[in-house]
């Protein structure tokens, strides 16, 4: 079964350079030369789709080099829940984004949502394997149901709702098209193994995305999350379009369909500039005025801000034990 959201290989190498099946970062100068678990896992099921469209014969051998690395490089940490397998981060120095300073998690929900998706196909191709993913997978699906104060990707909001979150910190933005990867993650793995916590976690998802998938559209355009309510680019407007579509295909429900059609009209219209804040807090000697700027834009803000100072100074660190 093709991944539903199609990458190219190609494309990706653009932008990583690709040592073993990894996609190593070459844009930022403080990840040059560090392997992007994110991006390798994109590489990974990009090359077995286009093994499936039979285009070139040496995907599949470059599917299974990229999914073996994949595993080298995972990690292991001990939860209250037990034992959790996880793909750290590049990095956990600043990030510029629409607040400014912001530091990265060392682990992502969408990361392990992708992982879980590449294996499970990995498992279906190379039957030999499916004993050692059999011991595997549980640990990778107890990361979405580990707080993220526990080292986990969970976030549990005031509804009961589950959310896997991109960025696992203290700042539960809720970001769309992370969710949704993960979504797709354990569904890929309850398809391909019937992990019955899978399946459970899975349709949690589905519970809080059918309740907050409406939060993200304004009416004309899409938010890229629910907490900074930055618009997302064009580029994003299609992907969220290309996920929900995904989700049609999974669940069946029209709903999913029917929001699809109604964001890609949005396409159309002009990008809305103006309602996107500006990136200020660019390096610490401009962070006060920074800060200032964007509470006279946003002051209801302030909490976040507070704890992204906090965040800068004490930075949350989960000790990891083999």
């Amino acid at each position: 079964m093709k991944y539903p959201v199609e990458y190219n290989s190609q494309k990706i190498l653009q932008t990583y350079d690709a040592v073993n099946g990894l996609a190593y970062s070459k844009v930022k100068r403080q990840e040059a030369g560090k392997v992007y678990p994110t991006a390798s896992a994109f590489l990974a099921l990009s090359r077995y789709n286009e093994a499936l469209d039979g285009n070139d014969p040496r995907s599949m051998g470059l599917f299974e080099e990229s999914v073996k690395s994949l595993l080298s490089i995972s990690t292991t940490r001990r939860t209250r829940r037990g034992r959790i397998l996880v793909w750290e981060l590049v990095t956990s120095v600043p990030h510029h984004t629409s607040l400014g300073l912001y530091f990265t998690s060392q682990i992502s929900g969408m990361t392990q949502g992708l992982c879980l998706s590449a294996l499970s196909r990995y498992a279906t191709v190379f039957p030999a394997q499916r004993a050692r993913l059999e011991t595997i997978g549980p640990m990778i699906v107890r990361s979405f149901e580990t707080p993220i104060e526990e080292g986990g990707v969970l976030d549990v909001d005031n509804h009961a709702c589950y959310w896997y979150e991109e960025f696992a910190t203290r700042i539960r933005r809720h970001i769309l098209n992370g969710f949704i990867y993960a979504l797709i993650g354990l569904h890929d793995w309850y398809q391909a193994f019937g992990d019955s916590k899978a399946q459970q976690l899975f349709q949690k998802g589905l519970v809080t995305l059918k309740r907050h998938i409406h939060e993200y559209d304004t009416g004309f355009w899409v938010k890229y999350d629910l907490v900074i309510c930055t618009m997302c680019n064009p580029r994003y407007l299609r992907l969220h379009v290309r996920l929900l579509e995904a989700m049609f295909a999974i669940t069946g429900d029209e709903e999913y369909e029917q929001i699809a059609k109604r964001w890609s009209s949005y396409k159309d219209r002009n990008y809305p500039r103006k309602y996107m804040l500006r990136k200020p807090m660019l390096t610490l000697k401009r962070g006060v005025n920074s800060a200032r700027y964007i509470l006279s834009c946003r002051p209801s803000l302030r909490p976040i801000l507070e704890d992204l100072n906090n965040a800068w100074l004490y930075p949350d660190r989960v000790e990891l034990r083999e």
